[in-house]
């Protein structure tokens, strides 16, 4: 069994070096037990040469808009990586560790194959539901032990990338723009991993079903989450999602 915890890094790397995902890469300490997954030649050399373990997924630094698909690339990153891992667990930048790992691959494995924290938003992102429409799977932390998730998000990104496109011209007709809850579909992750879970489920089953099977037990939100704060603390979290 091949397990791996992964990051992510794509675009400019210049405004990487001088942004705020700059200050979080180079405040990483100890760079030896993850591996982070590049887009962009410029982006691997600097990363390498900072210390870190890398795998170049593209030679280009972006493949889709920055503007409106950024996190497009986050799929393509689980795609490569659940090529060399047969489980991962994909960490955003401001996801830290908080304690000991110590029996953390037997935690997860505890519930179901696709884990990440239930954050409530202030906008709609679950627009295909009837009820709980802000109830969305968070994209800070996701584990995933499944070959098989990667590629059916991304076709659930690409139906609803194919929904955004329709509705932009339908409202474009009529002189209006896109909401923001529409545009959200496709620039984040988001929409389309808490998608696959609805389907896996055969429908939203509510926060109770998800606390049991799909909340992971070793990482928090700092705020915003669905859960009550006890139940958070009384998690045994080794990761803390800084958002």
């Amino acid at each position: 069994m091949r397990r791996g915890i992964i990051r992510g890094l794509w675009g400019d790397v210049a405004s990487h070096r001088n942004g705020k995902i700059a200050k979080e890469i180079q405040s990483v300490e100890d760079k030896s037990w993850f591996t982070v997954y590049v887009f962009g030649a410029d982006n691997y050399n600097w990363l390498k040469e900072t210390g870190f373990n890398v795998a170049l997924v593209d030679r280009k630094s972006s493949k889709w808009d920055l503007d409106t698909e950024m996190y497009r690339h986050k799929l393509a990153v689980f795609e490569r990586a659940m090529r060399d891992f047969d489980e991962i667990v994909f960490l955003d930048w401001d996801c830290v560790q908080t304690g000991s790992m110590d029996g953390m691959w037997e935690k997860l494995n505890e519930k179901e194959v696709l884990q990440a924290n239930l954050f409530m938003y202030r906008t709609k992102k679950c627009l295909w539901r009837t009820e709980d429409h802000r109830k969305v799977c968070n994209g800070g932390f996701v584990y995933m032990r499944d070959k098989k998730i990667p590629h059916r998000v991304i076709k659930l990104y690409d139906e609803l990338y194919e929904w955004v496109a329709k509705r932009k011209a339908e409202r474009a007709a009529r002189g209006l723009e896109l909401r923001f809850r529409e545009k959200a579909l496709i620039y984040d992750d988001e929409p389309a991993i808490s998608k696959y879970i609805d389907d896996y489920l055969g429908g939203w089953k509510g926060a109770e079903h998800y606390w049991e099977n799909f909340e992971p037990s070793v990482c928090n939100l700092r705020r915003k989450s669905v859960f009550s704060k006890d139940r958070l603390e009384a998690k045994n979290a080794c990761f803390l999602h800084r958002l």
